[in-house]
């Protein structure tokens, strides 16, 4: 995994959900483990699409299970120069 990416989800992350990144699992289930609702994840695809200059299809939000899941689909759909 691209360590840039991994460092803006876990930050962004953390930002959002008021949580300290350096604790986040990036394995645990965004909405058991963390509560994450459909705006949150909205909210963190949106601003990574901007950081990351990626193009995430909503489709894609259901999708979504775990921080990990988050950096493969930015990883998936940067764009290409």
């Amino acid at each position: 995994m691209n360590p840039r990416i991994v460092a803006e989800v876990r930050t962004r992350f953390a930002a959002i959900m008021k949580l300290d990144a350096t604790t986040l699992d990036m394995d645990a289930r965004l909405d058991d483990t963390y509560g994450v609702d459909s705006l949150n994840a909205l909210r963190l695809v949106s601003e990574l699409e901007i950081a990351l200059d990626c193009d995430i299809p909503e489709a894609e939000l259901m999708k979504l299970r775990t921080l990990n899941d988050v950096v493969r689909t930015c990883e998936s759909f940067l764009k290409k120069p």
